[in-house]
């Protein structure tokens, strides 16, 4: 988006997801300069980005329970943490 010089927010979700990476300061190098999403809101972002990926590409493989429910508690905890950053 810098070297574009373009200031419009991607309608993927990876690009998005990038931009959060750097907004949090998640990357290394880059300072944070969000107001109230946290690097771990980022993590669990991310995590989750991860587990959609995986159902998307499976290949065919099935998915393990405990993957199943990883995925779900990662869901529950990203809401609250988002609450926890809503209310600060």
């Amino acid at each position: 988006m810098m070297d574009e010089n373009s200031w419009v927010i991607p309608l993927e979700r990876g690009p998005q997801l990038g931009l959060l990476q750097l907004l949090t300061g998640s990357m290394f190098g880059f300072e944070s300069k969000a107001k109230v999403t946290s690097k771990d809101s980022y993590a669990l972002i991310n995590a989750i980005h991860c587990y959609r990926n995986r159902t998307e590409h499976s290949d065919g493989q099935g998915i393990h329970l405990g993957i199943a429910v990883a995925a779900i508690i990662t869901c529950v905890e990203l809401l609250a943490c988002l609450d926890r950053e809503m209310k600060s």
